[in-house]
């Protein structure tokens, strides 16, 4: 998509959304952009959900902004992080060489999948479990039967729920599968119910980020250069998830842990 395609994506979706009754504030303003209709879209889903006592699995307080943030990397082009509230994060699906155009294709991801997340078709049901399990029983033949019993569970807790929730569910799932902590648990022959309870109580904060990256510590101890290869190897998945406009959660979080472990062995390195 060029920037003249870009521009345009950017012109209908604001004029769609600037036509919801409760927006006729906003119809009047030509100097509407992207950024202040994906603030405006998620206030009104704030209200929303208040509205109705409506609570996220997952969300946290600190979670109800929407922020922007840009990957450090050499040279260009530039990729900025949408992260939305709740957590859900979107980057740059172009080769953009401004970080002012960086930061609204980001947005323009981000807005395009929360007006599409609204759709009806969008919902988690009961097809949907069942063809996951399918499909997670094909691709995954030695996947533990924990593994397997939690992700059945997870999908069952989004019944009625949207895609985008599923996926803030499934960024801790993958964490915990990444780090090796359900296989520990496994080993420590925990029962499902108590996987479960741990995940329910399981957050996505600077302490979760801190006790990961020992864990990774303690790998590069027993494998050098182990940290190194990680990082090469999530920042090419983030390349091509990225230009596919796939949702980043994980590959940011999975990111940000083996940065702080780097940081932290090398201190070590040097004390």
């Amino acid at each position: 998509m060029d920037a003249n395609s870009t521009s345009e994506a950017i012109e209908i979706l604001i004029s769609n959304f600037a036509r919801h009754p409760r927006l006729s504030h906003l119809t009047f303003d030509s100097n509407l952009n992207v950024f202040d209709v994906l603030e405006e879209f998620w206030q009104m889903k704030k209200i929303e959900e208040q509205s109705l006592d409506a609570k996220s699995l997952i969300i946290q307080p600190k979670d109800n902004e929407i922020t922007y943030e840009f990957l450090e990397r050499p040279g260009q082009p530039h990729v900025c992080l949408c992260t939305l509230p709740g957590g859900t994060c979107f980057a740059t699906f172009q080769n953009c060489f401004t970080k002012s155009d960086a930061k609204k294709s980001a947005a323009l991801l981000a807005l395009m999948n929360s007006m599409f997340n609204e759709h009806p078709l969008r919902k988690i049901n009961s097809d949907f479990i069942k063809k996951s399990m399918e499909n997670a029983e094909k691709d995954l033949p030695n996947a533990c039967s924990v593994s397997l019993e939690l992700y059945k569970k997870l999908l069952e807790m989004c019944l009625n729920k949207s895609l985008l929730e599923f996926k803030q569910m499934m960024t801790v799932f993958q964490l915990l599968h990444w780090n090796g902590s359900l296989k520990a648990m496994r080993e420590r022959n925990c029962s499902l119910n108590d996987v479960l309870n741990f995940y329910k109580n399981f957050k996505i904060d600077e302490n979760m980020r801190s006790d990961m990256s020992l864990d990774w510590i303690a790998r590069e101890q027993q494998r050098p250069g182990l940290i190194a290869s990680e990082l090469e190897s999530v920042s090419n998945e983030i390349e091509t998830a990225r230009l596919n406009g796939r949702e980043m959660r994980f590959l940011k979080e999975k990111r940000d842990i083996l940065l702080l472990a780097s940081y932290q062995f090398s201190t070590e390195l040097m004390i």
